[in-house]
Parts: C-alpha cells; sequence; structure tokens
C-alpha cells in the first residue's frame, strides 16, 4: 500500500491512498465464491451456481462493498503508517475502481494541535487560605435557627426581619393594574421580593396602620405595561410578626440529624460541614485561575474547526436546556461569542489531556475512595452513597475525570507562582464561584 501525505493547512492532511490490485482482488475473488455457495438461481442447484453468472448479476455490489470495507481499513492503517492523529472524520474521494487496477482514493481531515505549552511557569496564583473561626459556626448555627422559626404577633412598629400581613392595591394612572393587588398577603421586610420602595414603605408601621406608596417601576421590569411607569400602592397593614428562634437543645439538635443530641456534636457537624465547603471554594478557586493561565500560554494554538463547530453544538444544547428544553438547537454559523469559548473550551480539554499523558497521572483506587469517603461525610446515610458510586459506572468515571483534573492541576501548579492569601471564611464563601 502506498501512502503520501499533503499539508492544507497548518492541521489540515490530504492522504492519497493506493491499495495494490493484488489486494482488492482477492476480497472480491474471496466474497465472490462465498456468494456462489449462498445464492440460488434458476436452472443450476444450490452451490453450483458458476462464478461469471454471480459475478454478471451481483460483481457491482461486491464491487461497493469491497471498494467500503478496504478504504476503511486501509484508512485506519494509512493512519498508524504516518503517526497522524485525526480531530474529526475525513472526506473520503474514491477514484472510479476498476477490476485489475489498484484502488486509489484520498482522505482529507484535520489532526490535533501539537500542546507545546504544558506548564503554567511564573503565572501567579492566589490561594485563599481559611480557618472556620467559632463565630463562623455561630453564624451558621443562627442561620439553622432562622430557618426553623416560629412568627408570632407583636404589638409594635415593622422593622427588616419582620413579617407584615399586609392587603394592597396597585394603581396605574388612578386604575387598579392585573395583578397588583392582594390579601393577606405575608411578606418579609429586607427580603427584596418587591420593587424597591415598597418594603421600606412599610417599616415603621403598626397593624392597623393604611399608607399609599408612591413607586416606580424598574425599566427592565418584564410586563411592558408597567416598565418605567409611575405607580401608587394603597396598602393596609393587618399585622406585624416577629420571628422567635428556636433554642439550641437537644430537640432542636436531633431535628437536624445528630444523634446524640448534644450541642458540642452538633458544632462539630457544622464545623466538618463549613470546612468541607471551604475546601471545595478553595479548589474551586485556584482551579478556576489554572485555567486562565493555562489558556492565556495556548490560546494563540489553532484548533480544528471540527472541534471547534462540535463544541458550538455543545454550548447551544446547554443553553436550550436552561431555556428550559428547546427541541431544536440552532445550526446556523457560530456568534463570535460562541466561537471564542468553544475555542476556550476545547483548546483547553487538549491540554489537560496532554498533562495527564505526558505526566502519566491516574486514578488509583485509594485516592478514589478517599474522595467518596470524604463525600459520603456530607449524607446522613454515608454507607449508602458509597454503594451508590460504586455501583454506578457514569457517576464512578465523572469522579475519576473530576480526580484527573485536579492531579493535573497539581501538577500545573508546581510550575506557577502560587501565593496563599489570608482570607476569613466568611470572605472565602462570598467570593464569586467561577464557571468552567
Amino acid at each position: 500500500m502506498q501512502v503520501s501525505v499533503e499539508n492544507t493547512g497548518t492541521l489540515g492532511r490530504k492522504l492519497t491512498i493506493s491499495v495494490p490490485a493484488e489486494r482488492f482482488e482477492k476480497e472480491f475473488v474471496s466474497r465472490l465464491t462465498r456468494l456462489s455457495k449462498q445464492v440460488k438461481m434458476s436452472g443450476f442447484r444450490p452451490g453450483k451456481v458458476p462464478l461469471k453468472v454471480v459475478e454478471k448479476q451481483y460483481g457491482q455490489q461486491i464491487t461497493d462493498e469491497v471498494t467500503g470495507d478496504l478504504i476503511q481499513a486501509t484508512y485506519i492503517e494509512a493512519l498508524g503508517q504516518e503517526g497522524l492523529r485525526p480531530a474529526g472524520g475525513p472526506k473520503i474521494e474514491p477514484k472510479p475502481v476498476n477490476r485489475g487496477e489498484a484502488l486509489e482514493y484520498t482522505a482529507e481531515f484535520e489532526i490535533y494541535p501539537e500542546m507545546a505549552n504544558l506548564e503554567i511557569k511564573g503565572k501567579k496564583i492566589e490561594r485563599p487560605v481559611s480557618e472556620v473561626q467559632d463565630e463562623d459556626i455561630d453564624r451558621t448555627v443562627d442561620s439553622l435557627r432562622k430557618q426553623r422559626a416560629e412568627w408570632q404577633a407583636v404589638e409594635r412598629k415593622a422593622d427588616d426581619g419582620d413579617q407584615v400581613v399586609i392587603d394592597f392595591t396597585g394603581k396605574l394612572d388612578g386604575e387598579p393594574f392585573a395583578g397588583g393587588s392582594s390579601t393577606d398577603y405575608t411578606l418579609e421586610l429586607g427580603s427584596g421580593s418587591f420593587i424597591a420602595g415598597f418594603e421600606e414603605g412599610l417599616k415603621g408601621l403598626a397593624a392597623g396602620a393604611e399608607t399609599t406608596l408612591k413607586l416606580k417601576f424598574p425599566e427592565s421590569y418584564h410586563s411592558e405595561q408597567l416598565a418605567g411607569k409611575d405607580v401608587e400602592f394603597d396598602v393596609t397593614v393587618k399585622e406585624v410578626r416577629e420571628p422567635k428562634l428556636p433554642e439550641v437543645n437537644e430537640e432542636f439538635v436531633k431535628s437536624l440529624g445528630v444523634s446524640s443530641g448534644t450541642v458540642d456534636d452538633f458544632r462539630n457537624e457544622v464545623r466538618a460541614n463549613l470546612e468541607r465547603e471551604r475546601d471545595d471554594r478553595q479548589r474551586s478557586l485556584v482551579r478556576s485561575q489554572v485555567l486562565d493561565a493555562l489558556y492565556d500560554v495556548n490560546s494563540k494554538i489553532e484548533i480544528p474547526q471540527s472541534l471547534i463547530l462540535e463544541e458550538v453544538k455543545r454550548i447551544r444544547g446547554e443553553r436550550n436546556t436552561y431555556a428550559q428544553g428547546q427541541a431544536e438547537v440552532d445550526t446556523g454559523e457560530p456568534t463570535e461569542e460562541e466561537s471564542k469559548l468553544a475555542h476556550r473550551r476545547v483548546t483547553l480539554a487538549l491540554a489537560f489531556a496532554e498533562v495527564i499523558r505526558s505526566n502519566e497521572l491516574k486514578i488509583e483506587p485509594d485516592l478514589l475512595k478517599k474522595r467518596v469517603e470524604a463525600m459520603a461525610e456530607g449524607y446522613e446515610q454515608p454507607e449508602e452513597f458509597i454503594r451508590m458510586i460504586y455501583a454506578d459506572n457514569n457517576r464512578r468515571s465523572q469522579l475519576e475525570s473530576m480526580l484527573l483534573e485536579e492531579l493535573a492541576i497539581d501538577k500545573l501548579l508546581e510550575s506557577a507562582n502560587v501565593q496563599d492569601k489570608s482570607t476569613s471564611f466568611k470572605d472565602l464563601v462570598s467570593m464569586i464561584r467561577p464557571g468552567a
């Protein structure tokens, strides 16, 4: 078999492949012979139909089958012979096939780029370092208490954090508008549930008070009828309630799944949960910086267009999912924004794959076991969670992929300029969690 390679671009390759006539003929005759033993024709006994007769009727069919199978087989052989890795399916152009002549065809495709920049040497990576303090535990416990608060009516003026039970009627140009009225509506002041000024206008009012709030809907409001419009709300306060928080006692602790019922065990469990959240947030923030650094050193690499287009399809599919599952994915030309995002994702995927391959990174069973057990600590039935992970191949594969990426990130951090920055737990969890 003869193979020639032509570069049609930085990543484009065109193979011209010539398969010897003897190989084609051998396969053709072999199939013709097998078929002659199976085919039934009038005037001939089964298995005794002459080859020439079979060839006359089925020759073109056999030629097409042999051509297709030989192209498929020799294309793979040619790739191995030339050491090429296609990034997508080839465009095959066969030349006319004639018995007794070599089978010739061309195959055009793009290859994967060579990812040469597999270090982020000198790149600054800021790693937030935080310790969970007693005040962080107190704040979490208070949050849990507020979630289980009982609301009690009080004879005083309303303030932030209180609930008010109200009747209200909204008016546009003096006339009530659709959806602007309610009776016995419960509203927590400070929740930001209503347009700006509504909740603020109820602070300082006690049960029985009536008021008219002159407000304006935001320009971006979803209703065109109301967007940017001046309106009035006639409001009657019927009741003011304040939250009564439960005591942190045995009953409260047990209601949260701490079987011992002791406050110390409860606080220890809260601390462990916060530490897991801290570790997860730290990994996420460091990961984001590593991704940015790795893309920065590889952003000029040309990526096969076939991979970009496939990634654009995935991006559009994700957006359709978020948009409540539209049935069809747009197949039009990628926008500049989509192309940039696709280029980033594909570049990083290829770079990470090469970091993993070149460093021979792999997930040892002990590492997987340790991570699964750590994740299980956050569940009420950890043993059931562990069984579920090991029984579900998809879940386990996803976890292994995540761990491989973490190993690759650790490898990349070896060459980076990592600087630890002391950060309070409160500030750490308020940092925006970066995307992929």
